[in-house]
């Protein structure tokens, strides 16, 4: 799979917060790739397959009970399949509503529920990865809204039905009865026309608040749910047109080629389901929570537990080489603590008996940053050959120093080291030592630069936004 490097980051110093169009397609391209759309949308139409036939169904079986024709129902939902496809996918359900049973609906109702709202839960677990959350919600509680949701789909698909039916007659009720003039007649004519996109672009809106675990608010659901119902209806278009005059499937398999076009139709849905999350994801990550790039591709995806690694380095006052490597893309998490002393615990006020060195914990992500990068910059704010002093700060707590807490990074960081060796007479003072002993320092220590921008800092922090 091709990914894209990820050497950029989205949340500029000047302005603040600027996503350009550039950056945004850059995103969306790399999301489609890390998060493995292609993957979660043929699970999607799977799904989609148990549950809108039987909806389709069920809806069908419950005309009798309005009086309306289901056959000139039929033709009508047929019309906006895509293509001659339509043509199979509704002989099939006529086959169904034809061989009438006292039980199918009460059966097509219970199984619509199940299986729908398996479809749901589907795309609940395809948004939340674009928004980079765990579904944390009880089961129960998840399945009480798959099933709400499928409820509230079941009703506007009626509701549509019977505009569908209908729409001629509530155009000429509203025109007389009402005594409207022409031009009403000839605006409601164009929005009885675009009653099925306002439809599909509301049912796209609650899905994408409802289905994800995070609250969001019906504005940010929005530029998804208007870019999923405009491809989506050009989609539809096109993909009839290319079946009605290049395909040769249904030419070729008849009603088995009519079935593998259909899944092929329900893929893509799926596939602008999940990147008109991914819209909304990236949005809401940028603009809410101002976030930065690094930050929304860490924790959900598989093979991130071996993209991450971890140090512990030691370069002086552990507030100022935090601000430092806290600003760096692909760290993903920060932490000063006290490391490599006697004794198991330590508090700042004993790590001179305790002989504990300040260090910052470093997790970061190595397909953002290289345990190499690491190194350039760690070495760019020390100064390796001192000892026991980093600028101002005097004392062993103020050593230098490179904790590992697996071979490969001893190895590279004597590799390094005995590289780096060579540009200097003096020794380099930089201890390579396996970790021990690690405590974390107070809470108050902790991103202590961001709490109080004007403490003391013995590091030029502007050079973590310059090029090494």
């Amino acid at each position: 799979m091709l990914i894209p490097e990820k050497n950029y980051s989205f949340v500029d110093e000047y302005p603040k917060n600027k996503l350009t169009f550039k950056k945004f397609s850059k995103e969306i391209y790399y999301r489609m790739m890390y998060d493995d759309v292609s993957l979660l949308s043929a699970n999607l139409s799977y799904y989609f397959i148990l549950s809108i036939l039987p909806l389709l169904v069920v809806a069908l079986a419950l005309t009798p009970y309005f009086n309306i024709d289901q056959a000139y129902l039929l033709k009508k939902i047929n019309s906006l399949a895509p293509g001659i496809l339509g043509d199979y996918i509704f002989s099939m359900i006529s086959e169904v509503l034809n061989n009438k049973s006292n039980t199918i609906l009460t059966i097509g109702v219970i199984f619509t529920l199940w299986s729908a709202s398996n479809g749901i839960y589907g795309l609940m677990y395809a948004f939340n990865i674009a928004f980079r959350v765990k579904e944390e919600r009880m089961w129960i509680v998840v399945k009480l809204i798959s099933i709400i949701f499928t409820v509230i789909i079941m009703i506007a698909m009626f509701i549509m039905l019977v505009l569908l039916v209908f729409g001629r007659q509530i155009t000429w009720l509203l025109f007389h009865k009402f005594n409207f003039d022409e031009q009403f007649y000839t605006i409601w004519n164009y929005v009885t026309y675009l009653l099925p996109l306002f439809f599909t672009f509301f049912i796209f809106v609650f899905l994408y608040v409802l289905a994800t675990n995070v609250k969001l608010k019906i504005s940010h659901a929005m530029p998804g749910a208007f870019f999923a119902t405009i491809s989506w209806i050009v989609l539809s278009k096109m993909f009839g047109y290319y079946i009605d005059h290049f395909s040769s499937y249904i030419k070729t398999y008849g009603s088995i080629g009519a079935i593998m076009l259909f899944i092929m139709w329900l893929y893509f849905t799926g596939y602008l389901l999940i990147i008109g999350a991914e819209i909304n994801a990236i949005i809401y990550n940028y603009k809410v929570e101002n976030r930065k790039f690094y930050e929304t591709h860490v924790g959900l995806n598989k093979g991130d537990d071996n993209m991450i690694n971890e140090i512990y380095l030691a370069g002086g006052c552990f507030w100022g080489v935090e601000g430092y490597f806290q600003q760096l893309d692909g760290v993903v998490e920060t932490r000063v603590g006290y490391s490599n002393g006697t004794t198991k615990n330590t508090s700042y006020k004993k790590v001179n008996e305790t002989d504990h060195a300040e260090v910052i914990y470093l997790k970061y992500d190595t397909n953002i940053i290289t345990l190499n990068e690491i190194f350039h910059h760690y070495f760019r704010i020390i100064d390796p050959v001192s000892v026991n002093k980093q600028g101002e700060d005097v004392g062993r707590q103020y050593r230098t120093g490179i904790y590992y807490s697996d071979e490969n990074t001893k190895k590279e960081a004597l590799s390094y080291i005995n590289e780096l060796q060579k540009s200097y007479d003096k020794k380099i003072a930089v201890e390579v030592q396996e970790v021990n002993n690690y405590v974390d320092a107070e809470e108050y220590h902790q991103k202590y630069l961001d709490k109080n921008p004007t403490g003391y800092c013995h590091i030029d922090l502007s050079l973590a936004k310059k090029e090494l």
